[in-house]
């Protein structure tokens, strides 16, 4: 991104600066995902009014960045240790279905997840080289039937109803491909949707392949990492959705709700645990490891920027042109 000031005519003829802001593209509007904000400079030889001017300019981009932060309530994060496969917040609620599974691998209906919600149908399958956060037990599998996990009886999609809002939310996710898809809901309005194809550039190669002792180095082609979900700034949501079109299988574990947000329990103080890799706001989805030029510091530069003009060229009227 470049800056270059440039002399154009007006209908009247007479000459005006203008700064060009190379790579944002010009006119006189910077735009945001909320509003437009018209950053035209009053034509003033007053030195006085250009510093107004920029104070004025200043606030309007830090409402500009406030605003950017309001448009992603989901925070996510993942474990430091790849061989975490639980949360590690007070207060949650964990289950890890291997109470469920009375009758072996197999489709389970209409499950009541004690103090939490209920489960409208999900397939369980044996703890293998794909799934189960211990080794062990059961863990839950979305699939699309007839040939996915589970055959003729496979699940491709699971619903959690929550009795009550929850800010967070945490699971053990195994064997992550492009086709699992975790979607968040309050009512039937969607807070953010994402699957695990958001995080494979951004986990480092020590979380590929299962971790647990008894299928150590296994599936080495394919992630598995604990995942937390937070709400961001009093987002909550009571529906999460488990969705897999395809017939490769959506494997996850231990899930965890919590309905306080973080940062609201004693003793919570600081960042949320975990390395925080994207945010997510319904299905636009933020990386943190490759984070975008900020146009905030572009804003601000062009503004000093527009002063310096001033100051040197205080006979001419300036005009900025800034878009997003």
């Amino acid at each position: 991104m470049s800056f270059q000031p440039v002399t154009t005519a007006t209908e009247s003829g007479a000459n005006h600066r203008r700064l060009g802001v190379e790579g944002l593209g010009s006119g006189n509007l910077f735009q945001t995902g909320f509003s437009k904000i018209d950053l035209n400079l009053p034509k003033t030889n007053n030195m006085k009014n250009y510093k107004n001017q920029l104070l004025v300019l200043v606030s309007m981009v830090s409402t500009v960045a406030a605003l950017g932060q309001a448009s992603q309530p989901l925070t996510i994060t993942y474990f430091e240790q790849p061989t975490e496969v639980k949360s590690s917040l007070q207060g949650t609620t964990t289950t890890d279905f291997s109470s469920w599974a009375q009758n072996g691998a197999g489709a389970y209906k209409d499950l009541t997840w004690s103090g939490v919600g209920t489960i409208d149908e999900v397939y369980l399958q044996k703890a293998n080289l794909y799934g189960g956060a211990t080794g062990t037990g059961y863990y839950p599998v979305q699939s699309a039937a007839p040939g996915g996990v589970g055959g003729q009886n496979a699940i491709d999609e699971t619903v959690v109803t929550l009795n009550k809002p929850s800010s967070y939310f945490g699971l053990w996710w195994s064997a992550g491909d492009p086709y699992n898809t975790l979607s968040f809901y309050s009512g039937n309005t969607l807070v953010a949707t994402f699957n695990t194809k958001t995080i494979l550039d951004s986990l480092p190669g020590a979380y590929f392949g299962n971790p647990t002792a008894a299928f150590k180095g296994q599936d080495a082609g394919e992630p598995f990492a604990f995942l937390n979900v937070y709400g961001k700034q009093g987002v909550t949501w009571d529906k999460i959705v488990f969705d897999n079109p395809g017939s490769s299988g959506f494997e996850s574990d231990n899930w965890t709700v919590r309905q306080q947000a973080w940062g609201t329990l004693p003793g919570e103080k600081g960042s949320a645990p975990g390395k925080q890799v994207a945010t997510v706001s319904g299905n636009k989805i933020s990386l943190v490891a490759a984070p975008e030029p900020s146009h905030v510091v572009g804003v601000v530069t062009a503004a000093v920027l527009v002063v310096a003009i001033a100051r040197k060229k205080n006979s001419l009227a300036t005009e900025t042109t800034i878009a997003a």
